[in-house]
């Protein structure tokens, strides 16, 4: 698999573990991105958007770790961290 340079480190780790199955990642989209086309974007990839903020540019996404190289390769998202279960 292909490392995007848009991966946070933590995320590369990941997808250096052998079985890595759906990844929970929170993503920087660009300004332009448009949640209707982004969505059409990841349908195909297995991947579902679970939020979307326009404000703050930001969607978290259930994407197959196999692929994220793809995921990386879109115009519209500027940076891929993987997602964290908050336990307070």
């Amino acid at each position: 698999m292909r490392l995007s340079p848009k991966f946070s480190p933590k995320l590369r780790r990941t997808l250096l573990k052998p079985s890595t199955g759906v990844v929970r990642s929170l993503i920087e989209l660009s300004p332009s991105a448009n949640e209707e086309q982004f969505r059409s974007q990841m349908e195909p990839l297995g991947s579902e958007v679970r939020s979307w903020s326009q404000q703050g540019r930001v969607a978290t996404v259930d994407i197959p770790g196999e692929h994220l190289s793809e995921l990386g390769d879109l115009d519209e998202v500027v940076y891929v961290e993987a997602g964290e279960t908050y336990r307070p």
